[in-house]
């Protein structure tokens, strides 16, 4: 048998990514096995992103929450200012 992946699964993947572009990628491949991303999917990615300094990608992602009509919790605010300051 095989498991197929949820959303935990890709929310799991995206928080423990090395690299942005790995969350970006598990983000992205979430959407292509026609999972929805959730608040939690697109928090960890910023996340990801904010370690990386990629301010640039984690204030996209910030901005794609309105048009995956989510919205934005404490983490993903904080996420995404810090990684604003860094820039």
């Amino acid at each position: 048998d095989s498991v197929k992946a949820d959303v935990i699964t890709y929310n799991t993947l995206c928080n423990g990514a090395f690299a942005w572009v790995q969350a970006l990628h598990f983000l992205w491949r979430s959407q292509e096995v026609k999972l929805t991303p959730d608040i939690i999917t697109f928090s960890a990615t910023v996340s990801s992103c904010e370690r990386s300094g990629q301010w640039a990608k984690a204030l996209a992602l910030f901005n794609e929450l309105h048009h995956a009509r989510l919205v934005p919790g404490t983490i993903t605010y904080n996420a995404t200012i810090s990684a604003c300051e860094k820039a």
